[in-house]
């Protein structure tokens, strides 16, 4: 139960060359990113802190569904950049969300287009992978059916694959007579 911009007794458990973790006694570590340590910039945490120092840490943020806690150990003159920091980051976090949002909503609504503009059976182009299109690719011989330059790399290669087994199997023929 801690609460966003009070400050905590808590000793330095582990440092990454990205931040520090420190012991606040919750129920993970709470972590402080380098920025956070000082006022000034520091090129790495060990500049600044050992492990087993006692370090006064104010929560920056408090994040339920991961089970984080962030801190800060900076001045309180760095509040107010700490909150705007934090609401840029949100905003973002929401605008990617809403992002997804929208293109899955897209997704669904082609979905819904397509099967409102159906063509018959007869006049939908076949698919690469349908085992009707394949037959139609090459023939008995090996040879293509279709130009080159009209096929999608996937009928593309399985047409030369058939033409390669087309080839195999004629060879085996020549041989066997």
């Amino acid at each position: 139960d801690f609460v966003i911009g009070q400050k905590y007794p808590g000793k330095v458990v582990y440092m990454k060359p990205f931040g520090v973790f420190i012991d606040i006694m919750c129920h993970s570590d709470a972590f402080c990113h380098v920025s956070r340590i000082r006022d000034e910039f520091i090129n790495s945490p060990e500049d600044e802190l050992k492990i087993d120092d006692e370090v006064m840490a104010r929560v920056v943020e408090i994040d339920r569904k991961q089970k984080r806690i962030t801190v800060s150990l900076q001045s309180d003159a760095k509040i107010e950049v700490e909150r705007v920091s934090l609401e840029a980051r949100l905003q973002r976090k929401e605008r990617r969300q809403n992002k997804k949002k929208k293109k899955n909503q897209s997704e669904a609504e082609a979905g819904t287009r397509e099967q409102e503009f159906n063509l018959p059976e007869e006049s939908q182009p076949p698919e690469a992978g349908d085992p009707a299109t394949v037959d139609k690719l090459v023939d008995s011989d090996g040879n293509y059916l279709k130009d080159e330059a009209e096929m999608t790399p996937a009928e593309l290669k399985r047409a030369r694959k058939l033409a390669r087994r087309a080839a195999r199997r004629a060879d085996t023929v020549m041989q066997t007579n």
